[in-house]
């Protein structure tokens, strides 16, 4: 889910900046409830398609699929994923300025010790993660 969402902002963002955020919101007996959020300052989407934006094969219109590529199929399995894990995907966006696209989910703690692993990132690659806690004031994107 989080991979095609940032595909997606990277995809449909050729300036501006794109923001990925994890925020831990409290902790509960099943769990960590977490909220991830996607922010970009993309092209946007226009209020009459938010509407059907999860729906398969939908998008904002054809000339983006000439333009950008993809079938429309990530965003509604992006949504079912969501769903089956017992969360809901949602969206604000506007055109021109950019969207938002966050969900809140409860994860288990994993049972099994996690393995020690490399982390270092390969040559000529970074990244940055950013965590906050919630809820936080945002400026305009």
């Amino acid at each position: 889910m989080l991979v095609n969402l940032v595909s997606n902002a990277i995809k449909f963002t050729e300036t501006g900046t794109i923001r990925v955020f994890c925020s831990h919101l409290e902790t509960l007996p099943q769990g960590q409830k977490l909220r991830f959020e996607v922010q970009d300052t993309g092209v946007g989407i226009a209020p009459e398609v938010l509407t059907r934006l999860f729906r398969p094969f939908s998008q904002a219109d054809m000339s983006t699929t000439r333009r950008y590529g993809g079938t429309g199929l990530g965003l509604s399995i992006s949504s079912r994923l969501v769903e089956m894990m017992g969360g809901q995907l949602e969206v604000q966006s506007e055109p021109g300025r950019g969207s938002r696209f966050h969900c809140e989910l409860v994860l288990e703690r994993s049972r099994q010790p996690v393995a020690a692993r490399d982390d270092r990132q390969p040559e000529g690659r970074s990244s940055l993660v950013a965590a906050s806690s919630w809820p936080r004031t945002t400026g305009s994107t």
